[in-house]
Order: structure tokens, then C-alpha cells, then sequence
């Protein structure tokens, strides 16, 4: 018996997840043909005995040669579907799943660890002016209960959100193709990949909200939800012009991406997925509040200069000499700053009234992706996707912080 007669497309599932489209195909040994496949069956068993059973679509088997005619084998298609079970309470052994093909009751083939359980298949899309290496904190620490797909549009990232679109949906339709894979799937996303993934799941430019159906779970992580009031103005026209980075623009509170998605926030409300929004504050009111500029961005002299003055996680890049964030009322016209921001983004411009938010004091715009606290509990989210908590505490500080200030005029 020839454990690598047969492929199993995709090799993995995610946990719960129904129907799960399984393509199973290549030889099998058989001397004779057998019409449509009548009298097989297929399933999954891991080390303790735990079954999934595979229901065939369709099947096609038929005689053929694998080398030459003296070493008669059947081709195989099969088409199936799955139920993927629960995993939460597996451990990392009984996650993995042999294929088994049977005629009856005798097994003729068997492939070894062809298929593994996810608790998530996740997602992963970097923000403005960032790389994929965004994400190496939140990926440190994987056991295979996660498997992460990075989207890296680090190459395009001066480009708007919807220039970017294309790419992610390339991506989207040839990763997850490649891999066999037509499941639900979850996305974290970190500031403009906010933007990008909300616009794919509306399926812009068609507006009918037709991939809603393909995500489990959004995780926010400091979104640029309502945009940024720090893009606003006629300065950074200019600048955005002179560098050439259009997503400027994109990023503003009044843009057209911007005005697009609260547009579409009323289907969002309804559709299936759980959307989860992290954010950071400056609730110590620190009065210099700084994002870190990226180390592989730095040259390597500034680099070693910097190590040496104990900044090792890259250039220190104030945003803030009061310690607040600039916000935009989001009914008019006027502007004023505030400590619950993170120093780029105002936390009222982050947050979605479906979704359930988590606040973090101390941490900004580029330091709340790499930290700990946060990491874990992204992972916690994608391992057990709880329900969401909508205690509303922290949301109703930034209503009351909002509607309080003296609004100050910036435009």
C-alpha cells in the first residue's frame, strides 16, 4: 500500500466550521475499474479513535496506469464534504487526522497526517507605512492551533485602501485556492488594513456585502474605523501630493473610503460576523506620546546609534507633546484633542457600536500590536471566539469625554 498515491486538498479545516468542501484525488491500486466510485467511502481518525465522515458529491474511479501497463492503478477524484468538529478540547495530537479510503469494509488506503484542525485560519493585514513584520509578536507564540496568512501590501502601501483592494483580493481568491481551501475564515487587521478588509467584505465595488458570509470574526486592532482627524486638513493634501502617497488622503474623517463604509455600517450590523475593535489610550496622560518607527526601515548606522541610547525597538516618533489625540465631531465640522486616542487615531474613530471593544491604557498606535497583553488576547479570540462582550464601560467614557470638551475649530 502506497501512502502517497492520494492528496487531500485542503490538508487542514477549521474547528466548527459546516460543509467543509474536501477534494480527495490521485491512484489508488486497483486492477479493475470501478464505475463512479460505487462501494467506497472515505474518512478522517486521529490517534484516539475520533472519526469525521466525509459525505461524497461525486466520485470518479476509474482503471488507468500509473507508470506503465504492468502496474495497473485507478486515478481517483472525489469530491466530498465534512463536518469539522469542535477542537477546543483537543490536544495537539488528536488535532491531526489520517485519510482513510475503504472498499467495503477493507481499507486500500491510508494517508498519514493528511489533515489537520485549526482552532482559526487567520488573516492577517498590516497597516499604512508597515510591513508584515506588524505581525511577528502576535505570531511568536503558535502551538498549530492557528494558522496565519499574511497579506503584504508593504510595496503598495502608499496607495489608497481601494487601490490596495485588488491585491488583497488576489490574494485572498489564490491563498486560499492554492491550499484548497472554502471555509469561513477569520481577519486581524492593524489601522489602514481596516479599511482594506471592511471594503472586501462589503465586496466593493458591488456593495452587496457578498463576502460577509466567508469571515467568522474582524479583529481591529487601533482601525481606522471613521478615519484619522490627523489626515484632515489642506496640509496634508499638499503633502500627500508632493510625496505621492494618495492614502493620505483616504485616511481622512470625511473621505470617500471613509464616508463609504459608515454608509455600509447598517449591514454590517446584521451580517453574521463578530467584529472586535483593540484599542490604546493615553489614560495616565502622559504628556509625549510617540508610535516607534520600524527597524527594518532604518538605516543601520541611525540603528546602532539608537540601540546604544537604549531605544532597541526602533526611532521614537513623538506624535503628541500633550499627550492627547486629535478627534473630529463626527456631526460637523469642528475638532478637538483628546486622551482617548493613541496618538494617530482618536478612539471614537476606531470604535463601531456592533462591536465589542477593548481598551488599553499606555499603549499607542504602534506599540499596542506588539504587545503581550494584546497579542494574547487576539489568540485568545481566535482559539475559543467567544461571544462578545458588550459591557459598554469604556464606550461610554469616550461618549462622555466626547460630548464634553470645549470644541476647538482646527479646520
Amino acid at each position: 500500500m502506497n501512502e502517497r498515491t492520494l492528496s487531500v486538498f485542503p490538508s487542514f479545516g477549521m474547528s466548527g466550521e459546516k460543509n467543509q468542501m474536501i477534494i480527495v484525488e490521485g491512484f489508488i491500486n486497483k486492477p479493475a475499474p470501478v464505475p463512479n466510485g460505487n462501494g467506497f467511502s472515505l474518512y478522517l481518525v486521529n490517534k484516539s479513535g475520533r472519526r469525521i465522515t466525509l459525505t461524497t458529491e461525486s466520485a470518479d474511479i476509474r482503471c488507468g496506469t500509473q507508470s506503465d501497463a504492468q502496474n495497473p492503478a485507478g486515478t481517483i477524484w472525489i469530491s466530498a464534504r465534512a463536518d469539522i468538529p469542535d477542537s477546543s478540547s483537543m490536544n495537539a495530537t488528536d488535532r491531526t487526522f489520517d485519510l482513510i479510503l475503504l472498499e467495503g469494509q477493507d481499507e486500500i488506503n491510508r494517508v498519514k497526517g493528511a489533515f489537520h484542525i485549526y482552532d482559526s485560519v487567520a488573516v492577517l493585514i498590516h497597516g499604512f507605512l508597515a510591513s508584515p513584520q506588524t505581525f511577528d509578536s502576535l505570531q511568536m507564540h503558535n502551538d498549530k492551533r492557528l494558522l496565519y496568512l499574511t497579506f503584504d501590501y508593504e510595496k503598495q502601501n502608499f496607495e489608497t485602501a481601494i487601490t490596495v483592494l485588488a491585491s488583497f483580493k488576489v490574494f485572498i481568491d489564490t491563498e486560499l485556492t492554492r491550499k484548497g481551501y472554502s471555509g469561513r475564515f477569520d481577519i486581524v487587521c492593524h489601522s489602514m488594513g481596516a479599511q482594506i478588509s471592511r471594503l472586501w467584505i462589503l465586496n466593493y465595488p458591488n456593495n452587496d456585502n457578498a463576502n460577509a458570509g466567508k469571515v467568522r470574526q474582524w479583529i481591529g486592532i487601533a482601525p481606522v474605523n471613521h478615519g484619522s482627524a490627523g489626515a484632515d486638513g489642506r496640509l496634508v493634501d499638499i503633502l500627500a501630493g508632493f510625496l505621492n502617497r494618495p492614502a493620505f488622503t483616504e485616511l481622512k474623517t470625511y473621505s470617500m473610503t471613509t464616508n463609504l463604509l459608515e454608509q455600509n455600517e447598517r449591514y454590517e450590523r446584521e451580517n453574521a460576523v463578530r467584529y472586535r475593535i483593540i484599542i490604546g489610550y493615553n489614560g495616565r496622560r502622559r504628556k509625549l506620546f510617540y508610535v516607534w518607527y520600524e527597524n527594518d526601515r532604518i538605516p543601520g548606522f541611525i540603528l546602532y546609534l539608537l540601540r546604544r541610547a537604549g531605544f532597541s525597538e526602533g526611532l521614537p516618533v513623538p506624535l503628541s507633546f500633550d499627550g492627547k489625540t486629535k478627534a473630529r465631531n463626527l456631526s460637523g465640522k469642528t475638532y478637538f484633542k483628546t486622551y482617548y486616542g493613541d496618538g494617530v487615531v482618536a478612539d471614537c474613530h476606531s470604535m463601531l457600536s456592533y462591536a465589542s471593544t477593548d481598551a488599553f491604557d499606555g499603549l499607542n498606535h504602534s506599540t499596542i500590536i506588539r504587545d503581550p497583553d494584546v497579542c494574547e488576547l487576539i489568540r485568545l479570540y481566535l482559539v475559543s471566539n467567544p461571544d462578545l462582550r458588550m459591557t459598554g464601560d469604556f464606550e461610554n467614557e469616550v461618549e462622555q469625554d466626547y460630548h464634553s470638551h470645549d470644541q476647538k475649530n482646527y479646520s
